[in-house]
C-alpha cells in the first residue's frame, strides 16, 4: 500500500472511547484494526529523517495519551521506539498496552555487536516483555517469541474492502499481460533478480510501484528493458486502479516469518499472485498463488512461467476460498477482541 501523507492531532478530533491507536506511519493493517477494534487512531508524523524525526513524535505521542486518558493503548512495531515509548508509559498512565508487531526483528542482525543493533534488541525485548498483549501476524512469530511476552495472540492482515475503479473492463487474454510488482525497494525484496528475471519476458509489462530513489542509481533506471516500468510512489486510488487492472501480482520477500500486505489486498482484488516460497507463506495463502525459490534467477524464471501459465485457474480457486478466508479471520479476531471486552 501506498504512504500518503495524512496525521491525525489533537486538535481534529476531540472525541474518544477507551480505546486509542497510534501510529508514526500510514498503514493498512493499522487503519483497519484500529477500527475493527473500535480504537480511535491517530496517526503522528512530521517531516524530519532519521533521528530529527524523534523528539517532535514522542512529545506529541505523550501529548494523546495523557489527554485521552485511554483504557488501553495500541499501537504497532514498527516503529520499535514508538512501541517502547507505549509501554513505558502504562504504568504511570495507568493504560493496557497492546503492541501490533509486525515482522520488524532483523533475525539478520541478531548477532550483531554493532551499537545500532545493540540498542534496536534492547528495545525489541523491551516492548515484548513489557506489552500487556503482543498481536503477531502468523503462528511462527508466536512460536519465536513465546519466551518474551506475557499474551500473545495471532491475527492475520484483514482482506481489506477494496473499489475497483469504474472505468474497469473485462481485460483480453490475447491482450499483453500486465504483472503489478508491489515493491517497497526493502532489503528483503530480490527487486533486482525480479527485473533481470522479467527481461526474458518481454510479452509481460511489469508495473513497479514503490519509491525507488536511493535503491536503484541511474544507470540501472536506463538499463531496464521497455517492459518493465517504475512507477515510483503512487497514490491510494492510482495503486488500486493498478492493481485491478493487472492480471496477475508480484509479492516477494527473502524474510521468513512474514505475510505480506501486498498479498492480502492482491486477494481483495481477485488477482492471482506470484509469492515467495517460504513455510510462513504457504502456510497462509493455500490458493490463488503460484510461489518461488528466491535462490537463482533460474527459480524466479520458472515461478513467473507456472503464474503465467495458471492464471484461470488461480482466479477460480480465489473465488472459491476467499470466503473462507474471510471467516476464519472473523473467528481469530473475535478471539483477539476478547481479551478487551470490558
Amino acid at each position: 500500500m501506498p504512504d500518503e501523507q495524512e496525521s491525525m492531532t489533537l486538535e481534529n478530533s476531540t472525541q474518544y472511547n477507551n480505546r486509542i491507536w497510534i501510529s508514526w506511519e500510514r498503514q493498512r493493517r493499522t487503519i483497519t484494526l484500529s477500527q475493527e477494534f473500535n480504537a480511535k487512531l491517530f496517526i503522528v508524523k512530521n517531516k524530519r529523517n532519521g533521528l530529527f524525526r524523534y523528539p517532535e513524535l514522542i512529545v506529541k505521542t505523550v501529548q494523546i495519551i495523557f489527554r485521552a486518558k485511554p483504557k488501553y493503548v495500541f499501537t504497532q512495531n514498527p516503529s520499535i521506539v514508538l512501541a517502547a515509548l507505549v509501554c513505558f508509559l502504562k504504568k504511570p498512565c495507568k493504560f493496557t498496552a497492546i503492541i501490533d508487531r509486525h515482522t520488524n526483528f532483523k533475525l539478520n542482525h541478531r548477532n550483531s555487536y554493532k551499537l545500532k543493533w545493540i540498542l534496536f534488541k534492547c528495545l525489541s525485548n523491551y516492548s515484548l516483555s513489557n506489552a500487556d498483549h503482543t498481536i503477531v501476524t502468523n503462528k511462527y512469530l508466536k512460536l519465536l517469541i513465546r519466551n518474551h511476552t506475557k499474551k500473545t495472540s495471532v491475527l492475520p492482515d484483514k482482506i481489506p474492502n477494496l473499489t475497483p475503479p469504474s472505468e474497469l473492463g473485462i481485460r483480453s487474454r490475447n491482450s499483453k499481460l500486465t504483472a503489478f510488482f508491489i515493491c517497497t525497494f526493502a532489503d528483503d525484496e530480490p527487486y533486482r533478480e525480479v527485473f533481470t528475471a522479467f527481461k526474458d519476458f518481454p510479452e509481460i509489462c511489469l508495473k513497479v510501484t514503490g519509491n525507488y530513489d536511493g535503491a536503484l542509481d541511474l544507470s540501472e533506471i536506463k538499463g531496464l528493458p521497455s517492459n518493465i516500468k517504475l512507477l515510483g510512489f503512487v497514490s491510494n486510488q492510482s495503486y488500486i486502479d493498478h492493481l485491478f487492472n493487472c492480471d496477475f501480482t508480484v509479492i516477494l520477500t527473502n524474510q521468513e516469518f512474514t505475510l505480506n500486505c501486498g498479498a492480502y489486498e492482491s486477494l481483495a482484488a481477485k488477482k492471482p499472485m506470484l509469492l515467495s516460497d517460504t513455510k510462513t507463506i504457504r502456510s497462509y495463502f493455500t490458493f490463488g498463488a503460484n510461489y518461488t525459490k528466491l535462490d537463482s534467477l533460474e527459480n524466479i524464471r520458472a515461478g513467473i512461467n507456472s503464474i503465467k501459465a495458471e492464471l484461470a485457474k488461480r482466479e477460480r480457486e480465489i473465488l472459491d476460498q476467499l470466503p473462507l478466508m474471510e471467516n476464519t479471520w472473523e473467528k481469530a479476531f473475535a478471539a483477539t477482541d476478547a481479551f478487551f471486552i470490558n
